[in-house]
């Protein structure tokens, strides 16, 4: 049977709306500029956990050599020296920044999380692992436990529920939106279609960002 074709979008998330078809949007304070900038702080494992999922390498690369200390070490960077120089200089503009930590990171790295809250960063779930992502492959169960242990470490670790949610590479399957409004999330930051924040399904907001940029 062939599949139904419809003006928009091939899926019931959200609503397709053209942006030369919406109303001006207006900011708190009449601010003619809003920006939300978003740290990622995700740690990677030395081997993938089996039974996990994690994203192809760009340009269909082989397997990495095992092991792979350029590929770590470059993302050691961040936790060492770069979310250190990012803030400063943020911070030196008047700058509040969005901090997405994975699990792993909130549990092995407690002096960035208090780093990030002196700041003044919001601090959002962003997966358990940074070689760990959502994908469609999962069960229902296995889904939700992954949501739910984010959320979880987060709380522990920064005192607070997280609001907002990033998925490790952006990764999703067709019923994470779902699962992140029944989990309690109020926005998600994986959906990289528009420029301005706009209404999912079920009270869930999507906060695009810059893939480009990432």
């Amino acid at each position: 049977m062939p599949a139904e074709r419809r003006v928009g979008m091939d899926h019931e998330h959200h609503e397709w709306s053209p942006i030369s078809t919406r109303g001006k949007l207006s900011w708190p304070n009449n601010a003619k500029v809003a920006l939300c900038v978003i740290i990622t702080l995700e740690h990677t494992e030395w081997e993938q956990p089996e039974g996990s999922f994690s994203a192809d390498q760009a340009g269909g690369l082989g397997l990495r050599p095992f092991p792979d200390y350029p590929r770590f070490s470059h993302r050691e960077y961040g936790h060492r020296v770069g979310i250190f120089r990012v803030l400063d200089a943020l911070g030196r503009n008047g700058i509040k920044s969005t901090v997405a930590m994975d699990t792993q990171t909130a549990e092995g790295y407690p002096y960035l999380v208090k780093h990030c809250q002196d700041r003044g960063c919001e601090i959002i779930a962003h997966g358990v692992s940074g070689s760990q992502m959502i994908s469609g492959e999962m069960s229902v169960e296995g889904e939700t436990v992954f949501i739910r242990a984010s959320m979880d470490a987060m709380k522990k670790a920064t005192g607070s529920t997280p609001r907002g949610w990033f998925g490790t590479d952006y990764g999703e399957s067709e019923r994470t939106p779902d699962l992140l409004r029944q989990a309690g999330f109020d926005y998600v930051c994986d959906w990289a279609n528009d420029e301005q924040p706009y209404p999912m399904r079920d009270g869930l907001v999507a906060l695009p960002t810059m893939l480009e940029m990432d």
